[in-house]
């Protein structure tokens, strides 16, 4: 069985077909257009390297005025509920190892540990600063004399 050619070069074979099916031009007209399309096929080509050439060379100016910062590896890992982080619009996927600034690593961690918190607390269990928000039920009584003010948990008071 003959392997199909692409739609793009059927395409082009059809247009082709098409031109030299036309009465009204000459075979130098014919020639002439087709020389004017290669030319015009060329120079997009050539800009659309221009232009990625430019874009390469505006990121490494731009990575110029950053501080140099030391690269570390980092692998994701985040609970089931959430798939990537978005760190300055790029997405870094769950399960996969990353080299990244070591500002970037910094923030990707927190967000991470935040991830894994919110995780605990779906699943019933404390975050981890809650026990310091209780409060502490202390009964004012004449042994506490001595004590601070700011040891007494003023919530518990009752209101005058």
């Amino acid at each position: 069985m003959a392997r199909e050619r692409p739609r793009v070069a059927s395409a082009l074979d059809e247009i082709n077909s098409r031109i030299d099916a036309n009465t009204m031009l000459t075979e130098e007209e014919k020639e002439s257009a087709r020389a004017k399309a290669r030319e015009h096929v060329a120079l997009q080509r050539k800009q659309r390297a221009l232009d990625a050439y430019l874009a390469k060379a505006i990121e490494e100016e731009e990575n110029s005025y950053v501080l140099e910062e030391r690269l570390e590896d980092i692998l994701i890992d985040l609970p089931k509920h959430a798939h990537f982080i978005n760190l300055d619009n790029v997405g870094y996927y769950h399960g996969l190892t990353y080299t990244v600034r070591y500002s970037q690593a910094r923030s990707m961690y927190e967000i991470m540990a935040n991830a894994w918190a919110h995780q605990r607390e779906i699943e019933g269990d404390k975050r981890r600063g809650d026990n310091v928000r209780t409060p502490k039920e202390i009964k004012i009584s004449p042994s506490m004399a001595g004590l601070s003010a700011d040891v007494i948990n003023r919530s518990n008071l009752p209101r005058v």
